[in-house]
């Protein structure tokens, strides 16, 4: 993540970097709250600078992340409106989608063979028996990174056929509805 921050930071972006990882997949109320704070964060920086621009650049997971912060501006719009207002870009880096979540902690976390199998397994275990609870969330979360909302920020994807975790076919669904309500959408 190093590069990243230290590209931005030359070409005179400043930079907030975090990081989630399967505590927010798993307590995806975590993640809602992550997401706040973060936003909060960036906002509290932003006070007395109307035109500074925000690009939220986001790896894996960051489309989970992003439909929360999404659905946290939709319930609390004056709270994330200066956030909002200045968001120039959304750049996403191989971000599953919910189908994709259980194939997707299991290969990231590259044991392969039987062990990934097992991991999947459990996952897959986990996503049906939390369906009422943390499974609401993130289907939330889905549905809102699907609507977007924000068709006039322009957003970049970053995602191969190859990929162990992110499948492309969903990353292209996701840009074909961006396109569809009007959004300017590079793959």
């Amino acid at each position: 993540m190093r590069r990243f921050v230290e590209a931005y930071n030359e070409r005179g972006f400043d930079t907030y970097a975090f990081s989630a990882g399967p505590r927010e997949v798993l307590f995806p109320d975590k993640a809602v709250l992550l997401m706040e704070a973060n936003l909060d964060a960036v906002t509290a920086q932003l006070k007395g600078t109307e035109d500074r621009p925000i690009i939220f650049h986001g790896f894996s997971m960051s489309g989970f992340l992003w439909g929360n912060a999404l659905g946290s501006m939709d319930r609390e719009p004056e709270r994330f409106a200066h956030f909002k207002q200045n968001l120039r870009a959304q750049i996403f880096d191989s971000p599953p989608d919910l189908n994709g979540i259980a194939g997707g902690v299991a290969r990231s976390m590259g044991y392969g063979g039987i062990r990934e199998i097992a991991i999947k397994s459990a996952m897959s275990f986990y996503l049906e028996a939390t369906k009422d609870g943390a499974g609401v969330v993130h289907r939330a979360s889905s549905k809102r990174f699907h609507a977007n909302g924000l068709a006039q920020v322009p957003s970049l994807w970053l995602y191969s056929k190859s990929d162990p975790v992110a499948r492309w076919e969903d990353c292209r669904e996701v840009c074909s509805k961006w396109r569809a309500q009007g959004g300017d959408v590079d793959e």
